[in-house]
This record gives C-alpha cells, sequence and structure tokens, in this order.
C-alpha cells in the first residue's frame, strides 16, 4: 500500500527554485532592452508616418486655424500633441524599471574564470612580486 501524499508535502518536497545566474539576468536585461528600442522604434515610424500623411492630405485646402494653414496645425501642432501622448504610452505600457548595477558579460567572464580583465604589464607584475617577496621577509 502507498502512503498517500497530501498537497502540503509534495510542496514540502519540492525544490526551491534557485535565483536566476548572472548571465540570466544580464540576458533578461538586454531582452527587455531590445523590446523597449523595438517599440520606441514603431513610435517613431508611426509619428512619422502620420505628421506627412496630415501634410499630404491637408496640403490642398484652404482652411485656417488661427491664420495658420490647416496643413501646418493638424502635422506639427497636432503631431507633437500625438507624440507626447504616445511617449506617455510607451513609458506606462512598455517600459520598465531595470538595475543598472548589472555586470557586463566581460565582467561575468573574469568572475568566472578569475582572469584578469586585461593582461597586466610587466612593470606591474614586478611591483606585485616585490611586494609578495617584501611581505614573506617581513
Amino acid at each position: 500500500m502507498r502512503p498517500s501524499t497530501s498537497p502540503r508535502s509534495a510542496v514540502q518536497s519540492s525544490h526551491p527554485v534557485p535565483p536566476p545566474s548572472e548571465q540570466e539576468q544580464y540576458a533578461a536585461q538586454f531582452t527587455q532592452l531590445d523590446k523597449e528600442a523595438l517599440a520606441t522604434v514603431l513610435a517613431a515610424v508611426l509619428i512619422t508616418v502620420l505628421f506627412w500623411a496630415a501634410i499630404y492630405f491637408t496640403a490642398d485646402m484652404q482652411s485656417n486655424i488661427l491664420a495658420m494653414p490647416l496643413w501646418f496645425v493638424i502635422s506639427c501642432l497636432g503631431g507633437y500633441l500625438f507624440s507626447i501622448v504616445v511617449v506617455v504610452v510607451l513609458v506606462t505600457k512598455f517600459m520598465s524599471n531595470c538595475r543598472l548595477d548589472v555586470p557586463s558579460l566581460q565582467q561575468l567572464e573574469h568572475t568566472q574564470s578569475n582572469a584578469p580583465l586585461e593582461p597586466e604589464s610587466a612593470a606591474a607584475d614586478d611591483n606585485k612580486q616585490q611586494q609578495q617577496q617584501q611581505h614573506k621577509d617581513a
């Protein structure tokens, strides 16, 4: 006969999920940045297309608003207000807080291999050897 396992014991026996490694955090950071960059480029294209469409479709109209041609009011002033709305939507819907202290891949590789980031000069090596020798003599 098999002992029954309750949901409580199943949860207790499960292994905890390890936190993401630094490389996974680094990759996730750039994935998010790529999404934000794509959304920003698409927003810029949308604003540009609407700007030129407003000019194209209203250029022949002889209407004026506050002594300014309609194409100017719609494309420039309306485009400015539209771009503000688009930026607000970008910031609230697509952008997210990100850590600015995520180490670079070069730093991650350095910590994993314990190798220096750049080869040290011979003078620095000699200086270290002299310090080590003085430490041993003391």
